[in-house]
């Protein structure tokens, strides 16, 4: 990682065009977190599209969404190894996690 961003819950590293050229022409950036035990990561917005998370390492991750409508709130839990798109998440338990 270029560089690490301290947040309540934890570090995040964010790569984009500027940090990492190879993403030129293919429309994403990325980041990796590290979540700390019972970490958050606060509820916000993505106006230009959505966030996708992989599991890296912890046992679950709480996460959820309510989209602009005020639908009902959706959430799911997710364990190591598996994706979800979302555009937030808490960790619940006692442990650190790191996704992407």
């Amino acid at each position: 990682p270029i560089f690490w961003v301290n947040t309540p819950g934890g570090n995040v590293s964010y790569f984009n065009l500027s940090t990492t050229p190879a993403l030129a022409g293919i429309g994403i950036a990325f980041s990796l977190a590290m979540l700390e035990p019972c970490g958050i990561i606060l509820p916000h917005i993505h106006p230009r599209g959505s966030k996708g998370i992989y599991s890296i390492t912890g046992k679950s991750l709480l996460a959820g969404f309510i989209q602009e409508n005020k639908a009902q709130l959706i959430l799911n839990t997710i364990t190591r190894c598996l994706q979800l798109w979302r555009p937030w998440s808490i960790n619940t338990r006692f442990e650190y996690i790191s996704f992407s």
